[in-house]
């Protein structure tokens, strides 16, 4: 959308929770889906919300949605919110193997999830959900948190976005070595020009979703 501005993500949702008597607050959300190779990948952040609002504002007030954040920027600010955040960061992940076999990116999205939440050191209280993704019913209050233009309006989601996303980054790093070409290191198995115009001239990989429309017949 072009000429709009992105708001940051900010802590209000996390603030009116909090004020409301909760205190461990998750964001999720995942990478992959959409993807024509490699995992799904899911990331969980608690921040330290009684370390105070604006403290935390302050130190992560470079962070959004790793779409709406450049490439470069992702793997410093994973540090970052580790630092702040751990030891209650954690990724979950559906492997490419594990993946065919579910053959549903929605689903994988939920095992991801459950996986990355799984993985905190401590269970939250509150889960914030962006967009599509889902978790099966844990014993968590969960809140949906919609879109907005720039990403997502909460810190915490955006925090869980970034780890996902240097996650995948490693994933894709792997890959490009494997397979030069292809360019997995630019696009992270997204369907880009680049990544069809290799598919058209290399050939499925192992590390493609063959059930994938756009591997229909390839």
């Amino acid at each position: 959308m072009p000429n709009v501005p992105r708001v940051p993500p900010t802590l209000e949702i996390e603030r009116r929770l909090f004020e409301a008597g909760q205190r461990r607050i998750a964001g999720v959300d995942e990478v992959g889906v959409g993807a024509i190779a490699g995992p799904v990948i899911a990331g969980a952040v608690v921040l330290p919300l009684d370390q105070g609002f604006e403290a935390l504002l302050e130190q992560l007030g470079e962070v959004r949605d790793s779409n709406h954040t450049k490439r470069y920027q992702h793997a410093r600010l994973g540090d970052l919110i580790r630092q702040i955040a751990s030891p209650d960061v954690a990724v979950g992940i559906v492997e490419v193997a594990e993946l065919e076999k579910i053959r549903d990116q929605n689903r994988a999205t939920t095992i991801a999830s459950n996986r990355a939440l799984a993985g905190l050191a401590h269970a939250p209280q509150v889960v914030l959900l962006d967009g599509g993704v889902s978790i099966d019913d844990a014993g968590f209050d969960i809140v949906q948190v919609p879109k907005v233009v720039g990403g997502t309006p909460a810190l915490s989601i955006a925090a869980a976005s970034i780890v996902a996303m240097v996650a995948i980054a490693e994933v894709m790093s792997g890959y490009a070595e494997r397979y030069p070409g292809f360019g997995f290191e630019r696009h992270s198995g997204y369907p880009n020009s680049e990544h069809l115009d290799a598919l058209a001239q290399f050939g499925r990989l192992p590390v493609h979703h063959s059930f994938h429309r756009f591997l229909q017949g390839r």
